[in-house]
C-alpha cells in the first residue's frame, strides 16, 4: 500500500488536528493561479468517441482482413494446349455405412462417382488478375454451357489487395458465384496451368489446358 512521505503526512495531520480544534473544515489554501476542473461523464465520453468511429470502414477492414488471410493457390499460365484424362475412381479407406451402421462398402472398394452420377458441370480455371484472362473465362464457360452443362468458375492469382470487394466484382461480371481454387480440388482434378476448362466422360475427368492469353505472341 502505497504510504505518503513523512513530513506530508505529519503536516496533513496537523493541519486536521488544527481545523478541528477551531470548528473549521479543512483548506490547505491555494498557491499560483488556479482553474476549475470539469470532469466529462465517462458514458458521453464513450458515445462520443463511438460516434467518430466509420462503422463501415471498420467493418469493410475486417473483411478485408479476412480474405487476405485466406490460403491462396495459384498456378502458372499455359504454354501450350493440351489435354489430359485424369482417372476419377477412388478407394475407400474405411467402411461407407448407412445411417443404421450396416456396411454398403466395406474399406478397399473401388468406386467411380461417374458412374452413379453424371458429371454436368464444365469447370473452368482462369487468373483474375486480368481483365482479358477474365473475358477468356466467361467465353469458354459460356461456350460449354450451349451443351447444356453448368459453368462453375474457380479464380488464382487474385489480387489480395482487392479483398471481398473484388470477389464481388468477379461475381458481377459472370453473373453467377465464383469460388476461389483450393488445394484440394486442384490435386482431386490434376490441374497444372489457367486456364483449364474440367469437364467428364462416363468413366474419367477430362482436363483442357489451353495456351494463356499470356503467351499468345510468343512461340516456344
Amino acid at each position: 500500500e502505497y504510504q505518503l512521505p513523512a513530513f506530508i503526512d505529519n503536516s496533513l495531520q496537523d493541519a486536521k488536528a488544527y481545523a478541528k480544534a477551531n470548528g473549521k473544515g479543512l483548506a490547505l489554501g491555494k498557491k499560483g493561479a488556479t482553474v476549475d476542473i470539469i470532469e466529462k461523464d465517462l458514458i458521453e465520453v464513450m458515445k462520443q468517441r463511438a460516434a467518430a468511429i466509420d462503422w463501415d470502414v471498420k467493418k469493410k477492414s475486417a473483411l478485408d482482413r479476412s480474405y487476405s488471410s485466406l490460403p491462396f493457390v495459384t498456378l502458372p499460365h499455359g504454354r501450350e494446349d493440351q489435354k489430359r484424362r485424369v482417372e476419377a475412381a477412388v478407394g475407400l479407406v474405411k467402411d461407407l455405412k448407412d445411417d443404421d451402421g450396416n456396411v454398403l462398402f466395406p474399406a478397399g472398394t473401388v468406386i467411380n462417382p461417374l458412374s452413379i452420377r453424371k458429371f454436368d458441370v464444365v469447370m473452368v480455371v482462369f487468373d483474375a488478375s486480368n481483365s482479358e484472362y477474365i473475358d477468356r473465362a466467361k467465353s469458354l464457360g459460356l461456350k460449354h454451357a450451349k451443351k447444356g452443362l453448368r459453368a462453375v468458375y474457380l479464380y488464382t492469382n487474385a489480387n489480395k489487395e482487392d479483398g471481398w470487394g473484388g470477389h464481388a466484382k468477379l461475381q458481377k461480371t459472370f453473373g453467377s458465384s465464383v469460388y476461389m481454387l483450393t488445394n484440394e480440388v486442384r490435386d482431386r482434378f490434376g490441374l497444372k496451368t489457367v486456364p483449364s476448362v474440367v469437364t467428364a466422360d462416363q468413366s474419367h475427368f477430362i482436363v483442357n489446358e489451353y495456351k494463356s492469353k499470356k503467351y499468345k505472341h510468343k512461340k516456344y
